[in-house]
């Protein structure tokens, strides 16, 4: 009994001297915070400690100093406006904007729409389906499927494209694959979808419903050999701002689909190929050239039936022309067989005239009159009414488009047999913007028209009409 009550008083004792011990150090330590945190404040204890007589360093906080080491290190940069980076984007190359992009989050955002501005994808383009319609397992393997070289679905880079060449990509494109194209690039203003022959009018219908119409400028369906004029009438609904179309090569295009569309568009067309469209007639021209008018800058009329009243109103009606293309068919025969205007030649007809006319144009202009029997005399006659009723090209086009042509640069005249010194004289005196002529296969100019040319850049087999306007 004894025992216990001695052990409850020992155990009352720790427990009083323990709790003395933590009042006492509580109480100490809300006394140094309170001096640390208010210096000026003097805190009554009952013990007072001597200051010592060393220099007092200079306090440092406990927060302060945590909030500065917690402080994570940033790497400062110029603080310039959008504007001017996106302007500084725009003049390096893709070697440059792939470092600007890891520099920062915000040269990221400004470099990318930049360096996916025009784009050109050199494998074919895998179709992402919705995600909402895959199971986690398809999910997991299309991820790993997709395509990343030209991720198109995301936002970020569908959107910062503008201009787009498909071209290199033809053989795999088809109507599925433009239109979900066109789905996630809306802001297109160049497209390009030469040789691809897959390509029918439902694309085009797709193009006209889709926003990009709206802002669409440049289409290039050179070669798209399934275009009809279906779908030309799509086009001329919605694309109001088309100021660039190239036609070439696409043979099923009839007069009522050109015409109809020039009706709608004709009035900002600046450039326009219609070159090997060989249903066109010369309906078509003077339709050009009643539609076009002033603001018609590129021509290409390559392999077409033009005559010269043709020329001569389309010259008349669109003076701001600088690159005319007017090369003929090559014949289908060789060029080396000897030619005899009194005789059936194996040339077709028109060759056959354009050669005779450039003959008696020749003769004329060395003043020299052929003697002829009664019998060639009737035959030479009636030539020269089959060229003056089929109104076929010579010279006078020539001059006719030197003189009211003033602004050209280029002109494309290959195998014209009809020509003769005469015209390119007048050509090169009048026409005194005239940088490029193409005169492959006029065979009856003679060494006086190249000196004419002296100054000129006469045009080599390879080169034609579309790749000197891609370098102006």
């Amino acid at each position: 009994m004894v025992i216990s009550f001695i052990t409850w008083i020992f155990s009352w004792i720790d427990f009083i001297v323990v709790l003395y011990i933590h009042f006492r150090s509580t109480i100490r330590a809300a006394i140094y915070i309170v001096k640390y945190e208010h210096p000026g404040v003097q805190i009554k204890t009952r013990r007072q400690r001597p200051q010592p007589t060393t220099k007092k360093l200079p306090e440092i906080r406990v927060r302060d100093f945590c909030q500065i080491k917690s402080k994570p290190k940033e790497f400062s940069l110029p603080k310039l406006p959008n504007e001017i980076l996106i302007k500084v984007f725009n003049q390096l190359d893709k070697d440059s904007l792939f470092q600007s992009i890891t520099v920062s989050k915000k040269w990221n955002q400004l470099a990318i729409p930049v360096l996916w501005k025009s784009t050109t994808p050199t494998r074919p383009i895998r179709l992402i389906p919705s995600f909402s319609n895959l199971d986690r397992k398809q999910l997991r393997l299309f991820y790993d499927d997709a395509d990343t070289n030209f991720p198109v679905h995301l936002t970020c880079y569908g959107h910062a494209i503008v201009n787009l060449d498909l071209s290199l990509i033809a053989s795999s494109m088809d109507d599925h694959t433009f239109r979900y194209i066109i789905h996630h690039c809306p802001k297109l203003t160049t497209l390009s979808l030469s040789n691809s022959r897959t390509i029918t009018d439902e694309s085009l219908r797709q193009l006209a419903r889709s926003p990009v119409s709206r802002n669409l400028r440049t289409l290039i369906l050179q070669n798209c050999r399934h275009i009809t004029d279906k779908g030309l009438y799509s086009l001329a609904k919605s694309c109001r701002q088309l100021k660039t179309l190239h036609l070439g090569g696409c043979s099923r295009l009839t007069h009522e689909g050109v015409d109809h569309l020039m009706a709608h568009l004709g009035k900002n067309m600046q450039e326009l190929y219609l070159n090997d469209c060989t249903r066109l007639t010369s309906r078509t021209i003077q339709s050009v050239a009643h539609h076009c008018g002033p603001e018609l800058q590129v021509l290409d009329l390559a392999h077409l039936p033009f005559k010269h009243q043709d020329i001569a109103q389309l010259v008349m009606l669109c003076p701001n022309i600088t690159h005319l293309n007017l090369s003929l068919k090559k014949p289908s025969t060789s060029r080396n067989t000897p030619f005899n205007p009194f005789q059936n030649n194996p040339l077709d007809d028109d060759h056959r005239l354009h050669r005779f006319a450039g003959l008696l144009d020749s003769l004329a202009n060395h003043g020299i009159q052929p003697t002829l029997s009664p019998e060639s005399t009737r035959h030479l006659e009636s030539l020269i009414e089959q060229r003056r009723q089929r109104d076929l090209v010579s010279d006078r086009t020539i001059i006719c488009v030197a003189k009211n042509l003033k602004k050209l640069r280029r002109l494309d005249l290959n195998r014209w047999s009809c020509l003769t010194d005469s015209s390119i004289r007048a050509l090169t005196n009048n026409s005194n913007h005239l940088v490029v002529v193409g005169l492959l296969g006029c065979t009856n100019l003679s060494d006086a028209a190249i000196k004419y040319c002296r100054y000129l850049n006469v045009s080599s087999p390879s080169s034609s009409l579309s790749s000197f306007c891609s370098k102006k």
